[in-house]
């Protein structure tokens, strides 16, 4: 409201200002209705709003008829309706305060009827009130009477009004729906959703909007085609013509049509010459070429201001400003053009046709025949009979406009069928509408394509299972029109892109379904394959392989290199492996730790430790027939099954096998053992058993440093003898005279005695703390040896427990080998150091019997 209008100053003020805000509502529904202007809609508030200023109660009504904008017949029929739809939606709103006051006060039911039966007694006689007002021709305001009764107050009818305004919009787009759905530019389903959404938004801002916005705004339909069917419906008032006619059009040919048809009507008023109007159009089609070429060649331009674009202007302005045509002149011509287009629309969308018009249309329909393409984005004529000289341009495309064919209509096509260029039986090309674009897709791959790797990178892409291998990035399509101005949906496109092996596909992604190396086939196939094969040595500068993959290293893998996969092959091996499956080494292990749930086949180890779930083999992966040996040297090979080992020189190393060792022209040179009987559980225990060994080790020789040191500290501590200068200090207090020398030198004995007495006791102190720390210690130490002596014995009933259940007997055969003197050879419950050479033997391990202790047979083969 006006900041003008003066303020409430009595309860007549408060009547005018009542009466004031509920003509200002009722001004705007019948706004919303279009059955008044912009400019009407002005000049009435101006009125209403001048009558506050003088202080006066002015009804609409009375503005209204002053102004001669509408009937009286119309003004007393609209209120009537407004009165009638304000009572009902303030009987409901009532009715829900009383509901919504029962459940908070918890009202008994009985006084909740009554108060629901008064209430509705109070509106059947307001109704009934402002019906006979209607009979009588009275114009009655309910605003006021709500107000004035106290049912409502000023902000309940607020919500009321905008309530109303929004009933009316809808109404009007109901019938908007059924305009769009009979045209089949839209079907029901998507009307029907449209209007939910219509009623979401109302709900969440409390603004209107019209489902032909929200259509637009999904793309359901065309702005042109939305401006269409409003113009039929008279929803867009005749002063918004001008802006609708430069939005209008979707192609640039209709767009030409349009300024054409402008520049006809003004020579056809003798505004102006043909040569003018021709000039005019040339210059539009200049500035819209440039615009194209600068709008095209810039890749920023769609996210600068549109108003930093120079458009091209529309042939109204172009005529007004460099033509001389005046603004008058140019509103009268759009007048024209526009009474012409609904015209048309009349005849497109099946509104009111004239008779002389569905004549003419009748009679065309036994001319021609329509044929479609695929999806309507052509439309043929096919010719039945020989056209008459009498057939206009006019006529035809009148003909296609009721047959639904508004959009891209081939002029020329139109003009070879009046020259009778088509014969009877042709037919030709009379409307093209625009092909949708299918949508594309842009893979992205997420990892360095093999093909991409130059000579000096060896190293193959390795992925991850579940890694994101590739992700195709959408590009949505555009959809056309039919030539029907119905959209045709972008259809889906399908990517070049196709899952392979060990890869699946999760919307857009594809993702590996195992650890590998990625691969894009010429053909578009992604696929992961399980084996990293690298062809050359593998360093610390390559990325760490910790995958659930197959490794196939053609070179050397270097020392701190460390590798976890599922199974190795290697030239040289100096780094440290844990693999799931099998490992082989085809030359020889050095400085090397492998760890392996499954077999591991090597020729030479050096300075390394090899632990196997399964079995170890010492040979060359390929049998040959060379009689030189592998060696085995300063190394740890231990496994759970058999291990065998053929022609090979052994040195200070250790042999561990669960059930069995082999051993074929084999060679012991010194500090070498051979174990059998232990499972990975036992040497597991052992290995633990032996660590807890060295601990007490390092803990007793810690208790005897420390014992040494409280020694030496006793001996150190030796307590100050004061019994001398006591005897001293007595033998001169005895003398019955003593001088004045004796007395002094009494003291000073006195202080000497003190003096040694506080050095030993503060030597006492300070030793006292350190022999308290020392024995601290010593128990403390004492403490974990007799923890890890009960953890040695549990881990010692352990591995009796283990030997119970292996009821495998452990074998070291020797059949083809000579077992050499001073060779220690462990079983499970005893061990011998070899006094002798023995070839062609088998050991075993079995118990005796009668003297209730386990021996090593030996076997000679």
């Amino acid at each position: 409201m006006n900041a003008s209008i003066p303020q409430i100053k009595s309860r007549e003020d408060q009547n005018i200002l009542s009466m004031f805000r509920s003509n200002l509502k009722i001004l705007e529904i019948i706004l919303t209705k279009k059955l008044i202007s912009k400019g009407q809609y002005k000049s009435i508030r101006t009125i209403l709003e001048d009558a506050v200023k003088r202080g006066q109660q002015y009804t609409i009504d009375k503005a209204l008829e002053s102004q001669n904008f509408i009937s009286p017949q119309i003004i007393i029929k609209e209120q009537f309706k407004y009165n009638q739809i304000i009572i009902k939606l303030a009987q409901q709103l009532l009715k829900n305060t009383l509901i919504q006051k029962k459940n908070i006060e918890q009202e008994d039911e009985d006084s909740f009827q009554k108060k629901l039966s008064e209430q509705k007694v109070i509106f059947s006689n307001l109704l009934t009130q402002i019906t006979d007002d209607f009979l009588q021709k009275r114009v009655k305001n309910i605003d006021i009477i709500l107000l004035e009764t106290g049912l409502l107050e000023a902000s309940q009818l607020d919500f009321l009004h905008n309530g109303l305004k929004h009933l009316e919009i809808k109404a009007m787009d109901r019938k908007f729906g059924e305009i769009a759905v009979k045209n089949k530019f839209v079907t029901k389903d998507i009307i029907d959703k449209a209007l939910v959404d219509q009623t979401r938004l109302y709900q969440k801002n409390n603004k209107n909007h019209i489902i032909g916005d929200i259509l637009v705004h999904k793309k359901e339909m065309t702005p042109e085609t939305r401006d269409e069917i409003l113009l039929l419906q008279n929803r867009i008032l005749e002063e918004d013509w001008e802006e609708t006619l430069r939005s209008i059009c979707q192609s640039a040919i209709e767009e030409q049509e349009k300024n054409a048809v402008f520049g006809v009507l003004v020579v056809k008023e003798n505004l102006m010459n043909k040569e003018k109007i021709k000039e005019a159009l040339k210059l539009q089609n200049l500035e819209r070429e440039a615009y194209k070429k600068r709008y095209s060649g810039n890749p920023n331009s769609k996210n600068q201001n549109p108003e930093q674009i120079n458009k091209p202007r529309w042939i109204g302005d172009i005529l007004v400003e460099d033509f001389g045509l005046s603004e008058k002149d140019r509103r009268k011509i759009v007048k024209k053009q526009m009474k012409t287009k609904i015209e048309i629309i009349n005849l497109k969308l099946g509104g009111n046709i004239k008779d002389a018009q569905r004549e003419m249309i009748n009679q065309l329909d036994s001319y021609f025949q329509l044929i479609y393409s695929k999806n309507r984005i052509q439309a043929y004529l096919q010719v039945n009979k020989e056209i008459p000289s009498s057939m206009t341009t006019n006529n035809i495309t009148l003909w296609l406009y009721n047959k639904k064919i508004t959009y891209g209509i081939i002029t020329n096509a139109i003009h070879k069928l009046l020259e009778n260029k088509i014969k009877p039986g042709e037919k030709i090309t009379v409307a093209r509408g625009t092909e949708p674009i299918p949508e594309k897709f842009i893979p992205k791959i997420n990892f360095t394509s093999p093909d991409a790797l130059d000579n000096t990178q060896t190293f193959p892409p390795i992925v991850s299972k579940d890694s994101n291998l590739l992700t195709l990035i959408r590009i949505p399509g555009e959809s056309g029109f039919n030539v029907n101005r119905n959209f045709v949906i972008a259809p889906k496109g399908v990517p070049d892109i196709t899952k392979g092996s060990n890869v699946i596909k999760k919307k857009d992604s594809f993702l590996a379904t195992c650890d590998g190396v990625p691969n894009i086939s010429d053909k578009g196939v992604i696929s992961v394959s399980p084996t990293i094969v690298i062809p050359a040595d593998l360093s610390c500068d390559n990325p760490a392989i910790n995958h659930d993959c197959d490794v196939d290293v053609h070179g050397i893998v270097d020392k701190n290199v460390k590798i976890k996969c599922r199974t190795l092959t290697a030239d040289i091996f100096k780094g440290h492996v844990v693999t799931s499956g099998d490992v082989i080494i085809k030359k020889q292990a050095v400085n090397a730790e492998i760890i392996s749930q499954g077999s591991v086949t090597i020729p030479s180890v050096l300075n390394s430790t090899v632990n196997s779930e399964k079995n170890i083999l010492i040979e060359h992966s390929k049998s040959t027939n060379s009689t030189s040996y592998n060696k085995v040297s300063n190394s740890i090979i231990s496994c759970n099954n058999f291990c065998i080992i053929t022609n090979s020189k052994l040195l200070s190393s250790i042999i561990r096998a669960r059930n069995k060792i082999i051993l074929r022209k084999t060679l012991f040179e010194s500090n070498c053992k051979l174990i059998v009987g232990d499972s990975v559980e036992v040497v597991s225990c052992k290995t633990k058993i032996e660590k807890i060994n060295a601990t007490i080790q390092e803990w007793n020789s810690d208790i005897k440093v420390i014992q040494e040191k409280m020694r030496v500290l006793f001996e150190n501590l030796e307590k100050k003898d004061t019994s001398e200068i006591e005897n001293e200090i007595e033998s001169i207090s005895k003398q019955s005279q003593k001088s004045k020398d004796d007395m002094d030198k009494i003291l000073d004995l006195k202080k000497t005695k003190r003096k040694l007495e506080k050095e030993s006791k503060k030597k006492y102190d300070e030793y006292g703390d350190l022999f308290i720390d020392m024995s601290n210690s010593i128990s403390s130490l004492k403490k974990m040896k007799i923890s890890s002596e009960k953890e040695k014995a549990e881990l010692g009933k352990t591995i009796l427990a283990l030997y119970k259940e292996d009821k495998n007997i452990p074998v070291i055969d020797a059949q083809k080998a000579t077992l050499p003197k001073g060779l220690i050879v462990q079983f499970r419950h005893t061990n011998w150091k070899l006094d002798a050479d023995y070839t062609g033997f088998v050991l075993r391990e079995d118990f005796n019997e009668k003297k209730q202790q386990y021996e090593i047979k030996k076997h000679r083969w």
